[in-house]
């Protein structure tokens, strides 16, 4: 009995002791400077506008997340976002890089569009782009 006892103590302790979950990098988003933005200064109503946007990115351990668009009326606020593994096992050059991107909208309604990419909380590129129906 007492053997027995011992038996199912050790299963018990070697089941609970180790644990089968494995570390796992949670991804960090970080904000990104757009340096230089390529965009028309004009365009026509339901067409597509496309804006070439250079970004910064602070390490070899980053990568292009997206644009955040935030609107009010006719003015948009763009930002980049990248994201890092945060694995610290990995080995990452820190020579500066930057990333290209397209900015893409379509405006359906006559009119003068201002877009400020963001640089940081003090700065950004600002882009006005006059949107026309066509006809003329």
């Amino acid at each position: 009995m007492v053997r027995i006892l011992c038996i199912f103590t050790l299963l018990l302790c070697t089941a609970f002791s180790c644990s089968k979950e494995t570390d796992t990098v949670k991804p960090t988003v970080l904000l990104s400077k757009i340096i230089e933005v390529d965009a028309p200064e004009s365009g026509k109503i339901n067409e597509v506008i496309t804006m070439k946007v250079k970004y910064t990115l602070s390490s070899g351990c980053v990568g292009f997340k997206g644009l955040e668009e935030e609107r009010a009326g006719n003015t948009y606020t763009i930002k980049a976002y990248l994201s890092s593994d945060s694995d610290p096992n990995r080995i990452c050059h820190q020579a500066a890089m930057y990333g290209y991107t397209d900015y893409t909208f379509t405006p359906t309604q006559v009119g003068t569009y201002t877009f400020n990419f963001y640089q940081d909380p003090e700065n950004s590129i600002t882009k006005t782009i006059t949107i026309t129906d066509g006809t003329k």
